[in-house]
């Protein structure tokens, strides 16, 4: 009969992974086979972490809640000095470095839409701040990688419903103008009413960029490349 492991050991070796541990030294700090700590952190991540009656997150459900969007729309006033009204969420674009997909292994057909403008085989993450992500290949623009996920057709759908509450999100360049997405000028005067507007847009999107880096720091798995798989 095999050795029980707790779910504390778990729990602790997946945390130990994530933030940049090998499965070698890891099957040594638990007295495990390296098969054992690979299985138990794929467990850990699929049945614990991304378990809906966990996190539950619907982005459908939040742009057709008055109160939640309300919510959050004045923290990022509160934050903006009251600067900016009605935003409801940041979004922008992170590439997860996974090594290079193959047909045998991972099924890919052609592995050159997944290699990034940043020069290296990625997953595009479209991230909003503060609820959720959108998952793409990393060869796909930001502004492409948003539009192709099922959240985008849902604000197509109800983009006159958030005008008339006022609420939008705000992005970077990268991203096509909408009544629900607002973009920073281009081409801007020094001390125009313009460069005001990019200056508080870009210090209240900078929420999206601080998750990025705080997941990078204290999740060092992404410092290697992930199998795509």
């Amino acid at each position: 009969m095999g050795t029980i492991i707790s779910g504390e050991v778990k729990l602790a070796l997946t945390l130990c992974k994530l933030a940049g541990g090998s499965y070698l030294d890891l099957s040594l700090l638990y007295d495990m086979g390296s098969s054992t700590a690979y299985h138990i952190f794929h467990q850990v991540i699929k049945d614990w972490i991304l378990d809906n009656n966990l996190v539950k997150i619907s982005a459908a459900k939040y742009s057709q809640d008055e109160k939640q969007m309300d919510d959050v729309a004045l923290q990022y006033t509160i934050s903006s000095n009251g600067i900016i009204c009605g935003c409801i969420g940041a979004i922008d674009g992170w590439i997860v470095k996974i090594a290079r997909p193959t047909r045998k292994r991972d099924q890919v057909s052609n592995p050159s839409t997944y290699y990034s403008r940043k020069g290296y085989f990625g997953l595009n993450v479209q991230a909003i701040v503060p609820f959720w992500s959108i998952l793409s290949r990393g060869a796909k623009h930001d502004s492409t990688a948003f539009k192709n996920s099922k959240f985008y057709e849902g604000l197509m759908e109800k983009w006159v419903q958030l005008a008339d509450l006022g609420f939008y999100f705000i992005g970077d360049s990268a991203y096509g103008i909408k009544s629900f997405l607002l973009m920073p000028y281009d081409n801007v005067c020094h001390g125009s009413a313009e460069d005001y507007y990019n200056f508080f847009h870009s210090s209240t999107r900078i929420c999206v960029k601080c998750a990025f880096e705080e997941i990078n720091l204290h999740s060092g798995i992404f410092g290697s490349l992930l199998s795509f798989t």
